[in-house]
This record gives structure tokens, C-alpha cells and sequence, in this order.
């Protein structure tokens, strides 16, 4: 499997002070592309210890290394095609959530992920919506 590519170079740890990042998977072929976003890693909140009230929370590392999508297209295209057929990029690292949620919508927007389209004719994302608010015509 290939690793995620940041500045031209292979990304393969996660920074400590950061919460995620925003990426643009491309079809090598095509051209089409997605837009998206991904953390690091997550909360995970376990009973109070025997006498305390207070849960505990820790953090777990996401599966991000190995994370291709959560658009069902395109998933079914890596699959058809292979892993091979795709450039995974990381365009933006993200300290905070707002800033995480910010900035891919802001990519997308800009990008016209909705709206652009291929010489072809064909989308040129495979983003079907922004914030699961913005949908696609058509």
C-alpha cells in the first residue's frame, strides 16, 4: 500500500500536536479526485475507576495510515482498479477540530468539488456533498 504523501514526501507518523488533516485522493487515470478529511486519533471514554465518578478518557490512534475514503464511489473504484491506481496526498495538517472542519469545507468550496467537471464530461470529484448539507445536483 502506498503512504500518504505530505509536501512530496512520504508521511508515515502521526504529529503528537495535531488533530487531523485535510487530503485529496487522485485517480491516476481520470484525474477525478476527493476531497476529504481525517483525525489522528479519537477519544475514548472507559467507566470511573472503583470509588471515583469521573469516566476516564484516553486517546487511540485512528486508522488513518491505511484510510482510503468514506465515499462509496470511490471505494468501489480502489477496489475495482487497485490501491496502485491512486495518489493519496495530505494538503493540510490541523491543530484543532474547528480548524479540521474549517478547512475542508473551505477546500471543497474552492474546489468546486459539486459543480466541476472533466474535458469528458464526467465529474471531476467524486464528492457528492459538502457537510452531508450541500448535495449535488443531477
Amino acid at each position: 500500500m502506498s503512504a500518504w504523501q505530505y509536501k512530496g514526501k512520504p508521511f508515515l507518523k502521526a504529529p503528537d500536536e495535531m488533530f487531523g488533516f485535510i487530503y485529496v485522493i487522485t485517480d491516476k487515470d481520470t484525474g477525478r479526485k476527493y476531497i476529504g478529511r481525517k483525525v489522528f486519533r479519537f477519544k475514548v471514554s472507559r467507566p470511573a475507576l472503583k470509588g471515583s465518578k469521573r469516566r476516564r478518557v484516553s486517546y487511540k490512534e485512528s486508522n488513518w495510515a491505511t484510510y482510503w475514503g468514506s465515499c462509496d464511489e470511490l471505494l468501489k473504484d480502489i477496489k475495482e482498479y487497485g490501491e496502485e491506481a491512486f495518489t493519496r496526498e495530505i494538503l493540510m495538517l490541523c491543530k484543532t477540530r474547528r480548524e479540521h472542519t474549517y478547512a475542508e469545507v473551505e477546500m471543497q468550496v474552492k474546489a468546486d468539488v459539486l459543480t466541476a467537471k472533466l474535458p469528458s464530461g464526467q465529474w471531476a470529484y467524486f464528492n457528492g456533498n459538502i457537510m452531508n448539507r450541500f448535495f449535488r445536483e443531477g
